[in-house]
């Protein structure tokens, strides 16, 4: 078969597992991901950009299913100057531990030859199901918790072990040319790199990193509050469902000059489309003030399911508390 065709093919299968369960192999959306990918790599050729097309599908692959572990990424690399480090420290993480019969990782079985002299490699039990071979150093740096929490989640496990790694790639030309679906825009990129940082900081899913980011911003002068505050709404606004829902109510209620930008932008989502596990968290801010009062008054009298007890529940218990 002719070279190219071979390397397609590596590929494709490389992603197959994924993509195959999360699209649930239908095979018209497996046909709209495929023509997207080779759209992208076409208009990257022309403008004289280099991409892989092993490494654009399998970020086109985190983006197709998990959007928001997608942005996540992003969101590392927003901080990084090439390669991401969260990344590699993700994909050490879900380094395969060595099997114990201790067999050389590096050892493969030739099972015959095909045309041109090239063998048929079967791979030997140590290596992961994308093909790779990892060995676990003893040295490794300590990983922080919320890069664990991210590698941890099972589509993450699985999505770290395709081929080809990704540690050593600089992924800035493909966020490119892969971020149809980020809930990131214009405000956003106008921040200064160490804004860009705090921004990221205070979508995490760890509640230590993400109270310490607020604490940091808290303390920013009010003109660069104002700035990341208004990225932040703008990806709230985006999705409600984001990173960007707790982040925005936890700094409002340690910043009180970011709780009216906050309450507003609320009141621009669907109460349908508010997470209901989070919403009580509205009930923290101060009650007095008007942009509150209105948005818990609004979600209260809501028709959408849960919503409503959620708020009535979070305001009853504050009341008990502020008593005692």
């Amino acid at each position: 078969m002719p070279v190219e065709l071979v390397r397609d093919l590596e590929w494709a299968a490389s992603i197959s597992e994924v993509l195959g369960s999360g699209l649930r192999g239908n095979p018209r959306q497996l046909k709209r991901f495929l023509n997207n990918l080779l759209l992208k790599h076409r208009s990257a050729k022309r403008r004289g950009v280099t991409l892989q097309l092993p490494v654009l599908a399998k970020l086109m692959a985190l983006e197709e299913q998990h959007v928001s572990d997608f942005q996540r990424l992003y969101a590392w690399q927003l901080t990084a100057p090439g390669p991401i480090p969260e990344l590699a420290a993700a994909e050490s993480v879900n380094a395969p531990p060595a099997d114990a019969a201790g067999e050389d990782p590096d050892e493969e079985h030739t099972a015959g030859s095909g045309e041109g002299g090239q063998s048929d490699r079967v791979p030997s039990a140590r290596r992961s199901p994308g093909g790779r071979t990892r060995r676990p150093t003893d040295d490794q740096p300590e990983i922080a918790e919320e890069v664990r929490n991210w590698a941890g989640k099972s589509h993450i496990t699985a999505w770290l072990r395709l081929d080809p790694p990704l540690r050593e790639i600089d992924l800035r030309p493909y966020f490119t040319y892969s971020r149809d679906r980020l809930t990131l825009g214009v405000a956003v990129t106008r921040l200064p790199p160490r804004l860009q940082e705090l921004l990221s900081k205070v979508q995490s899913e760890v509640a230590g990193a993400r109270r310490g980011a607020c604490g940091e911003i808290a303390t920013l002068p009010a003109g660069d509050r104002l700035h990341l505050v208004e990225a932040l709404v703008e990806m709230l606004i985006r999705r409600a469902d984001s990173p960007a829902f707790v982040a925005a109510l936890e700094l409002a209620e340690r910043a009180p000059d970011t709780v009216r930008p906050v309450c507003e932008a609320l009141m621009r989502i669907p109460p349908a489309a508010i997470p209901v596990h989070h919403a009580g968290k509205a009930a923290r801010l101060p009650g007095d003030n008007p942009a509150v009062a209105s948005l818990l008054e609004r979600w209260e009298n809501s028709t959408a399911p849960g919503l409503a007890t959620v708020i009535r529940r979070a305001r009853e218990m504050r009341q008990l508390s502020g008593r005692r």
